[in-house]
């Protein structure tokens, strides 16, 4: 429906030059009934026949030209949480754009230090890098983010003290000094959290998550709250075990990563308790024992509308994006429904590369939008 091939009824009496050769292809039986003047006939269908029907109207073009357009541009800079380490942020730029995804990598004349290789690390700028993420990835922050959170960030400098000058000013409530180049906090604006729905949070709540750090996204982890951010809506959080602090990260509140308490008992997954942990783990021991509380369920995304969840079925064919290599975009089929969590296969593939993605991840795309946006779509595995 979105390809340059498909236009609204009346586009080619609209658009194409009368001495042009171009003309309609209409129905064997219509044509005949018609044939001394099809273009009346054609004519008057568009004035007069087609008026309150379902049909492509005369917008069509441009509410597509809309979808096409896109918030960001290369060259632009924005910071980076660190793959290989989620305790640093980076200054990282726009290198490609297509539709909503990005291809963002740290460059050189940004970084401080030597990059590495590209096989070692994923988002060092260089010919062979490719790291593409949507512009509502966790991965991304504005410009200041750091200074503003007291987060550890890794740049020169003149950066260093820009976004310090940048941070100084949001705290005084004055206009931050942004360069023509950077991607502002206002660019990346979520919905503020109401202070007294915030209040309820605690440092130590516990909830189930889909960690986006992981190499493999097949099951949820016991995780907990480990300090907030400065910024509205934003918490640090990580997944229990002795590595917690190591392995945290910031994430704004309304995430597809964080389930509640219990969830994948009640949707049929599989939750991977804390490293070191022994014993079958039971979520009421296990709060008792670590006097802890689970996360108010009224903090989590708002669950879709039944009609929405319902438009998902076992079966059904979709685009995604491999979380693990995320440039790779992959023909695909859902393979099982976990409540707003979708099981999905890569065609070809062995069930052990499997993915679980929430129904509002921006890494699952309708079937065409590849071909749509001029992106590789990956051949099923044969």
């Amino acid at each position: 429906m979105l390809s340059k091939e498909v236009h609204y009824f009346g586009y080619t009496s609209e658009t194409v030059p009368k001495n042009e050769n171009s003309f309609y292809m209409v129905p064997k039986s219509i044509a005949l009934d018609n044939e001394e003047d099809i273009d009346t006939f054609v004519q008057n269908t568009i004035n007069e026949s087609l008026i309150g029907k379902p049909c492509l109207s005369s917008t069509f073009k441009k509410e597509v030209d809309q979808i096409s357009v896109q918030k960001f541009r290369p060259g632009q800079r924005l910071e980076l949480l660190s793959y290989n380490n989620s305790q640093e942020i980076r200054v990282a730029r726009v290198q490609e754009v297509c539709g909503r995804r990005m291809n963002v990598l740290v460059d050189q004349k940004d970084y401080p230090r030597e990059l590495e290789e590209p096989d070692d690390d994923r988002q060092a700028g260089n010919p062979d890098a490719q790291f593409w993420i949507d512009q509502g990835s966790f991965f991304i922050f504005p410009v200041g983010f750091a200074a503003v959170n007291d987060y550890t960030l890794i740049a020169k400098k003149d950066y260093v003290e820009h976004t310090s000058k940048i941070a100084r000013a949001i705290s005084k409530g004055e206009e931050p000094p942004y360069h023509e180049n950077d991607i502002t906090f206002e660019m990346l604006a979520r919905e503020p959290i109401d202070a007294e729905k915030w209040s309820k949070l605690e440092v130590g709540q516990k909830f189930e998550l889909l960690d986006p750090l992981s190499q493999q996204f097949k099951d949820l982890h016991v995780a907990s709250i480990l300090s907030f951010c400065q910024t509205n809506g934003y918490l640090i959080i990580g997944m229990d075990g002795p590595q917690a602090m190591e392995e945290s990260f910031p994430i704004h509140v309304d995430n597809v990563c964080m389930f509640p308490v219990g969830y994948a008992e009640k949707y049929g997954l599989t939750l991977a308790p804390p490293d070191n942990f022994k014993g079958d783990f039971n979520w009421e021991e296990y709060l008792r024992k670590e006097n802890a509380v689970a996360m108010p369920l009224e903090m989590f995304r708002p669950w879709p509308e039944q009609e929405r969840m319902n438009k998902f079925e076992v079966g059904m064919h979709l685009e995604a994006a491999d979380m693990c290599e995320n440039q790779l975009i992959c023909p695909a089929t859902i393979k099982s429904i976990h409540g707003r969590l979708i099981n999905v296969n890569f065609d070809g593939w062995d069930e052990e590369y499997d993915e679980l993605y929430d129904i509002d991840s921006h890494d699952i795309l309708p079937v065409g939008w590849c071909e749509f946006y001029g992106y590789k779509l990956q051949k099923p595995k044969t």
